[in-house]
């Protein structure tokens, strides 16, 4: 994705099937980002499919760049295989609430 390096905080969204609580590592650039402890993860819920969940990514991975590669993967051995319908990078500006 193309960004302005001068951007604030930078965060992304991913609309899943949370009926399928798989795991996900995230890297930008191939470098991890690192959520909760290592890996975006999902408790999964039978009765309500879609889910909208965001999550900001480190100003030491986004900082002074003018493109990111953000990746998604399901870990080795993770069982199921995580979904991603839709990816939306959002900026915040510096100083926003």
């Amino acid at each position: 994705m193309s960004v302005d390096p001068r951007t604030g905080e930078l965060c992304w969204r991913r609309l899943l099937d949370q009926t399928v609580p798989a795991p996900v590592d995230v890297t930008v650039d191939g470098r991890p980002a690192r959520y909760l402890g290592g890996r975006v993860r999902f408790q999964g819920n039978a009765s309500k499919q879609w889910l909208e969940d965001y999550y900001e990514l480190p100003a030491a991975l986004t900082h002074g760049k003018r493109t990111l590669r953000l990746t998604l993967t399901t870990p080795e051995g993770a069982g199921e295989t995580a979904t991603a319908y839709s990816l939306q990078a959002f900026v915040r500006s510096a100083g926003a609430p």
